[in-house]
């Protein structure tokens, strides 16, 4: 499945939906008009990241086992970037004022993050988002990721195309009751594992 990606400024009213990477920065003057001068404080604006997978599911009676997300990272960081629970849907025309004032913990993502990563190389890079996954798989907002960076050196990752993110989910079926575990145990074997993929 394809992923729906969009990052947007703190200062302008648009986003970047059509980016061919998404910048996650707690500062930045990379989409200014050329020439403004890169200290005016009007013109420096915060960068959220959002993140979702249009077709995932999985099947009833399977539980996640774990879940990753692999980015290629076309810009280091210092910082320490953050993987949220998305708490409502997001379109390409999501912006910072739509959301009120960007991602606010505990109304547009979850309280505490799922997975914190600080300093990132370019290259690939592996998220896991095993916490968020299972709580879609228990019905709990199933909406996306949202990703904050603390420092002003931004993250960027590729958005589309040849290296785009990929959602690797390893799933397991519901363990039985004790009292049934022999006999199941008996007629197949036992659990499988089983890995589903998602990608641009």
């Amino acid at each position: 499945g394809s992923p729906d990606t969009a990052f947007f400024g703190s200062s302008v009213g648009n986003n970047f939906p059509d980016s061919p990477n998404v910048s996650i920065d707690n500062e930045t003057n990379d989409f200014n008009p050329p020439g403004s001068n890169p200290n005016d404080p009007a013109l420096q604006r915060k960068t959220h990241g959002l993140l979702a997978f249009d077709d995932f599911s999985i099947d009833p009676g399977l539980v996640v086992v774990s879940a990753t997300l692999s980015f290629e990272v076309t810009s280091s960081t210092i910082g320490t970037v953050t993987a949220y629970q998305l708490l409502s849907p997001f379109t390409e025309t999501s912006t910072w004022n739509s959301f009120g004032n960007g991602l606010t913990l505990g109304t547009d993502i979850a309280a505490a993050g799922s997975n914190s990563i600080t300093g990132i190389s370019t290259g690939p890079l592996d998220f896991d988002v095993t916490g968020i996954v299972s709580a879609w798989n228990a019905g709990d907002f199933p909406y996306g990721f949202g990703f904050i960076n603390t420092s002003f050196d931004g993250w960027d990752f590729v958005a589309v195309g040849e290296g785009a993110p990929v959602l690797s989910v390893d799933v397991a079926p519901i363990p039985l009751p004790a009292s049934g575990l022999l006999l199941i145990g008996a007629l197949i074997g036992g659990g499988a594992l089983a890995r589903a993929r998602l990608r641009a």
